[in-house]
């Protein structure tokens, strides 16, 4: 099947790989961690932090979510359509509970994770089904 948006699968482990340390600087963010800072500001990137770690986090997660499989095909793409679906609704759902449910600075601190989260939801949801698609073909 030709698809011209996916990348090579080789950008799925790069992007993998990748994420691990951006994913620890977005925790750093998130839990405001103080013992790091002069650390930081020693390095010079105290200021630029949280920008570099939002775009590589950015980055990782397309290329893991946009690369294709080594066995790509129409079934393949389907049980993608199907996966991208589901992890637009369930991250709609989850914004509009937490909408209603938090306010202030943790509402501050859910909307900055949730720029990632349809990204993580499509992920987890497509290689759930890809893994039990072939797990049932392969019985």
């Amino acid at each position: 099947m030709k698809t011209d948006y996916l990348l090579s699968p080789s950008c799925k482990k790069v992007g993998l790989w990748l994420g691990i340390p951006f994913v620890l600087g977005g925790l750093y963010l998130l839990l405001d961690g103080s013992w790091m800072d002069t650390f930081l500001s020693q390095m010079g990137m105290k200021d630029c932090f949280d920008e570099l770690v939002v775009v590589g986090l950015a980055v990782c997660l397309l290329l893991a979510s946009f690369s294709c499989e080594k066995d790509e095909d129409e079934c393949i793409a389907h049980l993608r359509m199907q996966a991208w679906t589901l992890a637009i609704v369930c991250n709609y759902l989850i914004l509009i509970v937490v909408t209603l449910c938090i306010y202030g600075m943790p509402y501050l601190n859910f909307m900055a994770v949730n720029m990632f989260t349809v990204l993580i939801l499509f992920l987890v949801i497509f290689h759930w089904k890809l893994l039990r698609f072939r797990k049932e073909n392969h019985e």
